[in-house]
């Protein structure tokens, strides 16, 4: 495994050391697609990168069935300024993500986290409020009722 790569997991991984990985089986639960797991999964990414902040400037998610070129995608990011607030990913949609709830509404863009999501260093700092905890994470999922990259999305705007 390259030495910058790690993995949250619900499940261990074979030749993967455990300065590389979180489990999350024991706080998130099994894993499945609910509101709560989803946020809790990737709370952990945030939490994850936290530990290890000082040594990068881009935090990236990919799901595991996704194929990423770390030299490409290296080189793309040094295209732009880390200390810029970037959110650079895939739309999910054609169209925004329109919130319904009061007092807020209004509509948004979100990067779908199945397609692989990079964010700036600046942009980590200024999510750092809302993903310090797990449970302070997973709370704003739950109240929005947004899976996690719709969240951040939310958050982002």
């Amino acid at each position: 495994v390259h030495e910058n790569v790690f993995f949250v997991s619900d499940t261990l991984l074979p030749n993967v050391t455990q300065t590389h990985i979180i489990p999350t089986e024991i706080t998130c639960g099994p894993s499945s697609h609910s509101v709560r797991s989803l946020c809790c999964q990737t709370i952990h990414d945030f939490i994850l990168y936290r530990c290890h902040a000082s040594h990068y400037d881009w935090f990236c998610h990919f799901d595991d069935d996704q194929y990423v070129h770390v030299n490409n995608l290296r080189e793309y990011l040094s295209t732009f300024d880390h200390h810029l607030p970037y959110y650079i990913g895939r739309n999910s949609w054609n169209n925004t993500f329109k919130r319904k709830k009061d007092p807020y509404q209004r509509h948004f863009w979100f990067a779908t986290f199945g397609a692989g999501v990079c964010l700036s260093k600046r942009i980590l700092d200024l999510l750092e409020p809302y993903t310090r905890t797990v449970s302070q994470f997973i709370n704003g999922c739950i109240r929005e009722y947004y899976p996690d990259d719709i969240y951040l999305g939310f958050l982002n705007e």
